[in-house]
């Protein structure tokens, strides 16, 4: 096995005099052994493996709370939106002219005012469900919203005939 010298403070070295049959050499593998390990696994190499667990644990929190946002859209169009509103909203995402499903023209669309200032809809996504941190809600948040509103706008035309 191979020997190596290290350098320790006097105040550590004393400290560890102080240590009765302490193995330092086995103390100073596994230390040597733990920072290999770290290393290793944020290693550029294994980067791959890190997005895919990430991406995966991203899937799960999206499962997790899309049905609470849809839940937010259809509780605003069962409750509050317009008629004028929901057909809109309905429009632009079946012309895709919602690009991205940006958050600040969807708030316009259900506010019907294409005039709405910054705190406006910082308003209206809080009073929405969606903005949790003082400004726009997330794109997937703002997606699952709109297919929840306009799967209630769907079924409430159904019955509107």
């Amino acid at each position: 096995m191979p020997k190596m010298n290290i350098y320790v403070s006097d105040d550590l070295k004393t400290r560890m005099d102080e240590v009765e049959s302490a193995n330092w050499s086995a103390v100073a593998q596994r230390a040597f052994e733990r920072e290999l390990q770290m290393r290793k696994e944020v290693h550029m190499d294994n980067i791959t493996t890190v997005a895919d667990r990430l991406k995966a644990s991203r899937e799960d929190w999206f499962e997790g709370h899309i049905p609470a946002w849809k839940e937010a859209g259809a509780t605003w169009a069962g409750t509050v939106a317009e008629y004028a509103a929901l057909l809109a909203l309905e429009a632009r995402v079946e012309q895709h002219t919602i690009d991205g499903v940006e958050a600040a023209l969807v708030a316009k669309i259900a506010c019907g005012d294409d005039g709405l200032r910054w705190d406006d809809i910082t308003e209206f996504w809080q009073r929405a469900g969606g903005s949790e941190n003082d400004g726009y809600p997330a794109y997937d948040f703002v997606a699952a919203w709109v297919e929840g509103a306009l799967e209630v706008f769907e079924q409430a035309k159904e019955h509107m005939d």
